[in-house]
């Protein structure tokens, strides 16, 4: 599914009310050296931030052996309240799309301007992961930034 921006606005609406708002399209790239060491990132503290979706890339895929991709697993939290994104880890293939045109959330998830976002790569499934250039993650979605009339 593609949100339209007829979409966005009426969701924005239901947090913003009748406040002028600006929307801009926006994504956080994450890059993992090490898919075994945790990564967090900060949202801007100038707006807020609308996540749409989660993309992968493997800067250099004939550094994995055996596709072990597909069996790393994703665990997203929000910091501060260390409310996590889903039950538990999810294979990073059923919750991240790895082109253009990938996997959108089933709803937009919110995130307030300066909260910190928690992101755990994990291989429940393997221990034989070679990632030699590493793996990128990138969070696309919107900035949100409220003019108050």
């Amino acid at each position: 599914m593609r949100y339209t921006i007829d979409d966005i606005q009426r969701y924005t609406r239901r947090f913003y009310g009748q406040n002028s708002i600006l929307v801009t399209p926006f994504g956080y790239p994450i890059f993992f050296s090490d898919v075994a060491i945790p990564k967090t990132i900060q949202i801007q503290a100038n707006a807020d931030f609308l996540l749409f979706g989660v993309r992968y890339r493997v800067p250099n895929p004939s550094s994995i052996t055996n596709k072990v991709i597909s069996t790393l697993a994703l665990e997203v939290r929000e910091s501060g309240s260390k409310e996590p994104f889903t039950d538990s880890p999810v294979v990073l293939e059923n919750y991240a799309g790895n082109s253009v045109g990938g996997r959108e959330l089933d709803y937009p998830r919110f995130l307030a301007g300066g909260s910190t976002v928690e992101f755990t790569l994990t291989d429940p499934f393997s221990d034989q992961a070679t990632y030699t250039n590493g793996l990128e993650l990138y969070l696309s979605g919107t900035m949100i930034r409220v003019f108050n009339n």
